[in-house]
């Protein structure tokens, strides 16, 4: 029998991670092997595979046991995220060991997950990592496509934000947008699905904003929600923690058929969510006026909307797909694990 660990800090888990390793884990247990959770190294008995998805639990399983093969996920560039926040002597000790550990674990993995072929580009431009084939880019989503479809969806300019209210997810330019688009279009309507109601609504009364609702469900209630909602927010600016990333929002929109309003910010939303005539995005550098300005006119001029299931499942084919990716993930294992 083989053992398989999935080494991580509970704080890792959540709805999405757990969705992304689940499909790691159908692959490793279709080879035979075991697959469990663990949280402590001294859990981990007699390995025959270490799955980690933070470089801080990867160094930590690579010290203690250097000759078990790994995969490693790495769902951000942790280095770049660090040096965010360096106020403090703790935060400065955290970047400089992420700044140590990051390229031991994309350099040392015996298959390496990566969310975007941008990161795998920053990885190759910072660490010198070397691709021999032992890469494995899958996006973060968590969603599948709902089997709902109506066009009603579409009859109400009903605008939606799922997610807290941390300044790097663009909350105040967001806000700036729809402050504008408000003002233009007089049925919108914004809907917040957060925790943060208190840090929106100061954020909602400096700009004037009236017509929004505040509403936080499950995420297993939250795509039902969503087909409420005709648009939805995710405008990321072009800073290397956004472009490399690939966040869940923009599967969770698109799994409710939502209009997804975006930006060039995010590097694989560019190269791979081609939505045809039903796209918006933002350039960047962002400017408010101008992202407001093609939110109304695609309000005002775009009225079919019969096409969109389509395009929505092309994409979903493509790239939010569990059967390709348990394909390619099954041809890395072979070759790199086995």
């Amino acid at each position: 029998m083989m053992n398989a660990y999935l080494y991580c800090d509970k704080r890792s888990l959540n709805y999405a991670t757990n969705y992304y390793v689940s499909i790691i884990k159908d692959v490793i247990s279709d080879f035979g092997y075991t697959f469990k959770t663990v949280h402590s190294l001294g859990e981990i008995k007699k390995a025959s595979l270490i799955v980690t998805i933070t470089e801080r639990y990867f160094f930590l399983a690579k010290l203690r046991h250097p000759n078990i093969k790994t995969i490693y996920w790495a769902q951000g560039v942790g280095a770049e995220e660090a040096k965010v926040k360096l106020a403090t002597i703790g935060q400065k000790l955290r970047y400089y060991f992420r700044l140590l550990s990051e390229p031991i674990a994309v350099k040392k993995a015996n298959l390496l997950f990566c969310v975007s072929e941008r990161m795998v580009k920053y990885f190759e431009e910072e660490y010198g990592l070397r691709d021999k084939g032992q890469i494995m880019v899958m996006p973060c989503y968590n969603l599948p496509l709902s089997p709902e479809f109506s066009t009603k969806q579409y009859e109400q300019p009903v605008f939606a934000y799922a997610g807290n209210a941390m300044e790097w997810q663009g909350i105040d330019f967001m806000l700036d947008v729809y402050s504008i688009v408000e003002k233009s279009v007089p049925r919108a309507k914004l809907k917040l699905f957060t925790r943060d109601k208190a840090a929106f609504e100061e954020k909602l009364q400096a700009r004037n904003i009236t017509s929004y609702e505040f509403n936080y469900v499950p995420v297993d209630v939250l795509q039902k929600e969503l087909h409420q909602c005709k648009y939805g927010f995710i405008i990321r600016d072009n800073i290397i923690i956004n472009l490399v990333a690939t966040p869940t929002k923009m599967n969770s929109y698109l799994a409710a058929y939502m209009i997804p309003i975006f930006s060039d910010g995010v590097d694989d939303f560019k190269m791979n969510i081609n939505l045809g005539e039903y796209t918006i995005m933002a350039t960047c550098p962002l400017e408010a006026k101008a992202v407001a300005s093609k939110i109304v006119s695609f309000e005002n001029k775009v009225q079919d909307f019969k096409n969109y299931q389509d395009i929505v499942k092309t994409v979903f084919e493509s790239h939010y797909s569990d059967a390709n990716y348990k394909k390619f993930i099954k041809e890395k294992f072979i070759q790199y694990i086995q």
